[in-house]
């Protein structure tokens, strides 16, 4: 009865593991798409490109589940749309 009580508190503990491993990797992509996006936002205007994006959840979002191609996507509709 033990034993099967502290193998159980083993596996939840490894699957909770996983689960804020994953939330935590997340969390950290979309920070550094928000980072990415205000410095490309920066270096556009330099430059003059009338493509910029604002930041918000939509676009934090794209940039944490897609990262770097997720990153291009918005800049090529803003892009498109300007």
């Amino acid at each position: 009865m033990w034993l099967a009580a502290a193998v159980a508190c083993v596996v939840v503990i490894m699957l909770l593991r996983r689960f804020v491993s994953a939330i935590v990797k997340f969390a950290l992509r979309g920070g550094i798409g928000v980072v990415m996006i205000m410095l490309l936002n920066s270096v556009i205007g330099v430059v003059g490109v009338g493509a910029v994006i604002g930041i918000n959840v939509v676009t934090i979002l794209t940039t944490a589940l897609l990262g770097i191609p997720g990153l291009a996507l918005l800049y090529a509709a803003a892009l498109a749309l300007a």
